[in-house]
């Protein structure tokens, strides 16, 4: 599983403060939350489970690969023959 979080950093200038005060700070993330992805792959376009990398993923959220039938998904994915565009929604 994969993981995010969702904090903020403290301020520099928060930070500085604590420091000028003698104290130190450790920065503890306060929740954390799976992540899912979802596609609509037809069941007929692969045999087997579709196969993604995290740096793949950020190339097709990025639209850096826009394309199912782009090399580097192949690569994982030798079996599948869907050629249609990648739609990603949020």
């Amino acid at each position: 599983n994969h993981f995010g979080s969702g904090d903020i950093p403290m301020t520099k200038e928060r930070y500085d403060s604590i420091k000028a005060a003698g104290r130190t700070m450790l920065h503890i993330p306060f929740a954390l939350g799976g992540i899912g992805v979802f596609h609509s792959v037809p069941s007929g376009a692969i045999s087997g489970d579709l196969e993604m990398t995290p740096c793949l993923l950020a190339q097709i959220f990025s639209r850096k690969i826009t394309k199912w039938n782009d090399q580097r998904i192949l690569d994982l994915n030798p079996t599948l023959t869907a050629t249609s565009d990648i739609k990603v929604v949020h």
